[in-house]
């Protein structure tokens, strides 16, 4: 009996040993794959971020672009097509300028759709059709005044479609205009700044 015993009490040793073992190298086992996996999920994570910066930073990049575009067509207005300006001191030349500044807006709103709203790129394009209208109607203006002042040079009657009216319309319409793109430009320089954080 008693070797029987000690005969058990071997097994139960012998078996609680391998107990032991097993669960102890079980254990490491899933410490080194969830160590592995800690660490696959860091890179990930690094890899995220680094993705993740370099999108913002051509975000950004788009945005201080925009900026300068919509602060160049603003130039552009006050110095080509502001009513203020003499109406004999703009040429055609200076109208297409304004065209091929909005269009290269234009583009760069395509072109980067995807880092702000279509709300956002509609409002600009709606900015950008009454740029165009207001070079547009400058234009007419223009040629309509030249046309009268060439005619009374030459010694005909007056001829005036109320063109003082037109051009202070003109003027109205352009102070909206000049507003708006002004305030464009402000909420591009603001979305600038919520992306820097500052």
């Amino acid at each position: 009996m008693n070797n029987l015993f000690e005969y058990m009490f071997g097994i139960a040793s012998v078996s609680g040993l391998m107990i032991f073992l097993g669960k102890t190298i079980i254990t490491k086992s899933f410490d080194v794959s969830l160590k592995k996996y800690q660490n696959d999920l860091e890179l990930i994570k690094i890899e995220h971020q680094v993705k993740y910066s370099k999108l913002q930073e051509e975000r950004a990049y788009f945005l201080k672009k925009l900026y300068i575009e919509l602060y160049q067509v603003e130039e552009f207005l006050n110095k080509f097509i502001s009513p203020r300006v003499d109406i004999t001191e703009k040429k055609i030349s200076d109208y297409q300028k304004g065209y091929d500044r909005i269009k290269i807006v234009r583009i760069q709103i395509e072109k980067n759709r995807i880092f702000v709203s279509d709300e956002f790129c509609d409002k600009i394009n709606d900015y950008l059709d009454a740029c165009e209208d207001i070079i547009k109607e400058t234009a007419r203006v223009q040629s309509k005044w030249l046309k009268e002042n060439l005619r009374i040079d030459k010694g005909e009657a007056p001829y005036i479609f109320g063109e003082q009216s037109a051009i202070n319309h003109l003027i109205k319409v352009y102070d909206k205009v000049e507003k708006d793109i002004r305030d464009l430009r402000i909420e591009v320089a603001g979305k600038f700044r919520e992306l820097i954080g500052s």
